[in-house]
């Protein structure tokens, strides 16, 4: 399990008041439920590259308050934030504490811009979860809008979710997958169906995965 979402923790003033309240209540619950991660985003709609030297110093702090619970706090790396490549993910995190590290969700890799095979430049140590969803290759309007209404299935769009997960069993990650459907059409369907459908359909992106023997 993981419980999110956390923004603003690397800024200063009533925003920051408010985001280590709202980490604080986070991280109960997490401690409470047994939650593996506490996602969070870096300068979500913020313009321009991030103060990695600040960000490193505030995410070390949010990794030290995280540590007793037992949770790790994963970055997702937004199209829509400060922190939307790659690149920018792991200057922000690698080397600043063991139990901080990256999410690397399929829509967040293609709708940045960036081609699957550049999950191999992650530190194995930095992959702490994944989360797979599909997308058309149109932007439906913005990119928020396109990211909470309109992914798809997996397999149901042009994301080639099965090299996705080829690049990140590459990178040698072996831990549990997650699945991120936010999706105007499944919020219509009963909450069995679509579990199913998500279950069924992200399954069969593994029939042809290779894992080292």
């Amino acid at each position: 399990m993981e419980v999110e979402f956390l923004t603003d923790w690397h800024l200063d003033g009533p925003l920051r008041v408010a985001s280590d309240k709202l980490r604080d209540d986070l991280l109960e619950i997490a401690g409470e439920l047994g939650a593996s991660s506490l996602k969070v985003a870096g300068g979500l709609f913020e313009d321009g590259p991030p103060d990695v030297p600040r960000m490193r110093e505030a995410f070390a702090t949010l990794c030290d308050r995280a540590q007793p619970y037992g949770v790790n706090v994963v970055i997702e790396f937004l199209p829509f934030s400060s922190v939307n490549t790659i690149d920018r993910a792991i200057a922000v995190t690698d080397g600043v504490r063991p139990n901080g590290g990256l999410l690397v969700d399929t829509w967040h890799v293609a709708r940045g811009g960036m081609s699957f095979d550049e999950i191999a430049k992650i530190p194995l140590q930095l992959i702490k979860s994944i989360e797979l969803d599909d997308a058309s290759h149109t932007i439906v309007e913005s990119l928020f809008n396109d990211s909470t209404h309109h992914r798809k299935l997996c397999g149901e769009g042009d994301l080639n979710v099965p090299e996705f997960i080829q690049q990140v069993v590459n990178a040698g990650y072996r831990g549990p997958w997650g699945v991120e459907l936010i999706s105007a059409d499944l919020r219509k369907l009963p909450l069995e169906v679509a579990a199913k459908r998500a279950f069924d359909t992200t399954l069969a992106q593994f029939e042809n995965i290779k894992f080292p023997a």
